[in-house]
């Protein structure tokens, strides 16, 4: 089995099951602790604005499968409709790399909360010990 036939038998495997976004990709998965532990307030839930079966409509890459992915087909959609002159799309662009600067900004954040909930407990459980 070369390897072209491999990926079309795989591509069609993450169609067919459906997978959605956290099976994806790595980056984002289920937290480990309540997402409310650490804070005061009920914080509110991050929302996919493009749903699975759009992504897959519109045949957004895979790396760009995430929760800027409707900033990806505006920023598409611009280049198509400005082609040749890309440069038109620059306000597009940097809303897309905003959006992405943002969203890694948070995951790291959240990476950092779930490491000093960790930590804490710890502490806790060698004091109890």
């Amino acid at each position: 089995m070369g390897l072209l036939q491999w990926l079309a038998d795989m591509s069609f495997v993450k169609e067919k099951e459906g997978l959605q976004l956290g099976s994806l990709d790595k980056r984002y998965r289920e937290p480990k602790y309540d997402p409310h532990e650490g804070f005061d307030y009920e914080r509110k839930p991050r929302e996919q604005k493009t749903s699975f079966e759009e992504m897959q409509a519109a045949k957004i890459p895979y790396k760009h499968r995430d929760y800027c992915s409707h900033l990806y087909l505006d920023f598409e959609a611009c280049r198509k409709r400005n082609f040749p002159a890309g440069w038109r799309c620059h306000h597009e662009k940097h809303a897309l790399d905003m959006c992405k600067y943002d969203d890694h900004v948070l995951r790291m954040r959240e990476f950092e909360r779930e490491k000093r909930i960790e930590e804490k407990r710890a502490r806790a459980d060698m004091g109890q010990a």
